[in-house]
């Protein structure tokens, strides 16, 4: 009996660290695979929930969900601010003589 108590354990503790070194491998893989993508993609892509595959089978239909999202986004934000161009057309800047040099303070050096 306490011989199959001990490879019940053994078995339960390998499956644990087989399966637990398949979730590391999945989670690299992922964000390698991620940061090759767009950036408006990653999030959809890091809430994916793996099944079989690596991004989920329902990858295609997230992705135009997405998508849908960036667009409608796009649509319901103000267009930016254009600033007016013509207002400073004539400015020509300070001068370049306007510039005074004055002498340092300080000994007069004589020659």
């Amino acid at each position: 009996v306490e011989s199959r108590m001990f490879m019940a354990e053994n078995i339960s503790n390998s499956s644990r660290l087989l399966s637990n070194q398949i979730f590391v491998q999945t989670n690299i893989r992922r964000s390698l695979v991620s940061n090759l993508l767009n950036e408006k993609l990653k999030d959809t892509l890091q809430n994916s929930v793996s099944d079989n595959l690596l991004f989920g089978s329902t990858l295609i239909e997230d992705i135009k969900c997405a998508k849908e999202v960036q667009k409608s986004k796009s649509d319901l934000q103000k267009p930016p601010k254009v600033r007016d161009k013509t207002k400073h057309l004539n400015w020509k800047g300070p001068a370049a003589n306007s510039q005074r040099s004055f002498p340092q303070a300080g000994p007069m050096r004589t020659r």
